[in-house]
């Protein structure tokens, strides 16, 4: 079919258009019987015989209609039909006017057909062609060119228009159901579409819902974190800083007067400043370790994983560097699985990190230890397996823990593959999926 042409909804359009070809076919066909039936045993007339020709004709043109159907070229399958029902009324009513009214029918039956299949500039057309041979009918109708309408005795002619409106009639009634069953599967569609939007905006609610509780945790544990810092930074490293520098100033009056004391609040000076500088190193390392900015997952995973409690292999596969907030959640992710291993998995526990990049899937990272495991639909999710559910929200993310008593647990973080111009992009929502393992 034409890019430009309308296509028609509904059971199986060519279906329906390859049904109306075979019931126009029926009935032609019983026109051609019913002219040579009256040639035989009513009239021996060249009419009836011319009448039963251009019936055959239009079954030729009709039936020609049917590969371009069977193809779904339906325009020009449409097209052919109407022009050989209007070539058939025209000559039909030119050679026997009595049965005008229902050639009258016959004309317009295709064009009311055609509405589904074809532009709305070729249904124009079709309108106005309509208009012009109705009334070309019209003006056939009165032209006495044949003799068969006086050759006819009139309850003939009149059980000729009689016998020829169950064919016509039939040809509306299968328009109108066809028409039936196209609405019917509209209002089906309409339902399904309708039921399908319900359970989108019920989802997005809840997605919406989801974000926002997200977003009040991520706000919560930002200042918790925050104060946490100040804390530690007035406690720690700002204490041992004031130290520092009120020892200076005593080493800058003993200087003069005292130089041996002096050399040694200096060496005492150089620990503190030791201390100092541990600290603020243990500060920095637990906001953003320097490995992970400088090299990336792949050597920050190790790194974390030589310092945590429980004994940990890391293997990674394709993996690369990613914008810094991604690898921050990733590496913080993994610090937290590894935590909770520590706390909750036992003491003979080891565990497991495997990251792998996939061109097609994305970033994965699965994290297993050999621990006591848990019943998830028995155990509420802590803080911890809350807080890397909202960091992975950001991403687009999905964390899935899969655990049973005595069997250990896994968490799988699957972040998907992010394209140059979406590296870092904006929020998602992340799925928990606490499961029963296999």
């Amino acid at each position: 079919m034409p890019p430009s042409a309308p296509i028609p909804t509904g059971p199986d359009p060519g279906r329906l258009l390859r049904q109306f070809i075979t019931a126009d076919l029926v009935a032609i066909t019983g026109g051609v019987l019913l002219c040579a039936s009256f040639y035989l045993l009513v009239v021996r007339s060249i009419w009836m015989l011319a009448l039963a020709g251009v019936c055959t004709a239009c079954a030729v043109i009709v039936g020609a209609a049917a590969r371009p159907a069977k193809r779904g070229d339906y325009q020009s399958a449409v097209t052919l039909i109407c022009l050989g029902n209007w070539a058939t009324a025209l000559l039909v009513t030119f050679i026997a006017p009595v049965i005008f009214p229902v050639m009258l029918l016959t004309t317009l039956l295709p064009v009311v057909f055609a509405m589904p299949y074809v532009t709305r500039r070729r249904l124009r057309a079709y309108i106005a062609v309509t208009t012009g041979w109705v009334l070309l009918l019209g003006l056939v109708r009165f032209q006495h060119v044949s003799d068969l309408p006086e050759q006819l005795p009139e309850p003939l002619a009149n059980i000729v228009s009689i016998t020829t409106l169950p064919a016509v009639a039939a040809l509306i009634l299968l328009i109108v159901w066809q028409n039936a069953a196209v609405l019917r599967e509209h209002i089906a569609h309409t339902d399904a579409t309708n039921d399908a939007l319900r359970r989108s905006q019920r989802l997005l609610a809840q997605r919406a819902e989801e974000l926002v509780a997200s977003r009040s945790r991520l706000v919560a544990v930002t200042d918790t974190e925050r104060r946490r810092i100040e804390r530690d930074l007035h406690d720690g490293a700002q204490q041992q800083l004031v130290a520092l520098a009120v020892n200076l100033r005593l080493a800058r009056h003993l200087a003069e007067r005292d130089p041996r004391r002096s050399t040694a609040v200096l060496a005492e000076l150089s620990e503190q400043l030791h201390d100092a500088i541990a600290e603020i190193r243990r500060l920095a390392h637990g906001i953003y370790p320097p490995q992970l900015t400088a090299q990336g997952l792949a050597h920050a995973l190790p790194i974390a994983a030589a310092k945590s409690a429980v004994p940990t292999q890391v293997h990674t596969s394709g993996i690369r560097r990613y914008p810094a907030q991604l690898e921050t959640a990733v590496y913080f992710c993994c610090l937290e699985a590894l935590q909770n291993a520590a706390k909750h998995a036992g003491d003979a526990a080891t565990a497991t990190i495997t990251a792998e990049h996939d061109d097609k899937t994305g970033l994965s990272i699965v994290i297993t230890d050999t621990g006591t495991g848990f019943d998830p639909a028995h155990t509420t999710l802590g803080a911890g397996l809350t807080n890397m559910a909202d960091r992975l929200a950001i991403h687009a993310g999905t964390l899935h823990i899969d655990s049973r008593p005595h069997h250990g647990t896994q968490i799988t973080i699957t972040i998907p593959n992010p394209t140059p111009a979406a590296l870092g992009a904006g929020p998602g929502l992340t799925q928990i999926d606490a499961s029963a393992g296999p």
